[in-house]
């Protein structure tokens, strides 16, 4: 019985953290074939975040814990295309489409009523595709307060 009750709580708890962050399973797909793939907490990137910059940093990243980063050192139709096909089928939010010297961005979100869960950023041109995510629970009103802030800098 003590081991049902064990095996029931183990699987309750890995579904509770597969549906807790959806892009953790593409990423898990999709980082065999990238040219270079990382996870880390992001305290770990704020380290690296020069001072004058970390406090825009701490802003435009609130309530975000963690970082997935699949990196590929040319153009990788095969990535861009599975991406778009799961976040179709996740309802990811297309929030910012950017065109600019043969790049193109794309900024994602998948979010409930009151946060945002996921910030996913894809990065492509002719040289380079990269996909970041920013994963946690950030505020909504935090959410828009960082893009505002962001589209009066430009």
């Amino acid at each position: 019985m003590i081991r049902l009750i064990f095996m029931l709580t183990a699987l309750l708890q890995i579904s509770s953290c597969a549906s807790k962050y959806t892009f953790q399973s593409f990423y898990n797909e999709e980082k065999k074939d990238a040219d270079f793939a990382l996870a880390f907490p992001k305290y770990m990137a704020m380290i690296a975040i020069p001072k004058e910059s970390k406090e825009e940093v701490r802003f435009f990243t609130e309530g975000m814990k963690r970082i997935r980063v699949l990196y590929n050192e040319h153009e990788d139709h095969k990535l861009l295309s599975s991406f778009q096909e799961f976040a179709r089928e996740k309802e990811y939010v297309p929030y910012i489409v950017i065109k600019q010297d043969g790049s193109k961005i794309n900024l994602f979100t998948r979010e409930d009523d009151h946060h945002i869960k996921e910030i996913i950023i894809d990065v492509t041109s002719s040289e380079e595709t990269v996909i970041v995510a920013l994963m946690g629970k950030m505020k909504k009103s935090a959410f828009q307060q960082a893009m505002q802030k962001a589209s009066n800098q430009n």
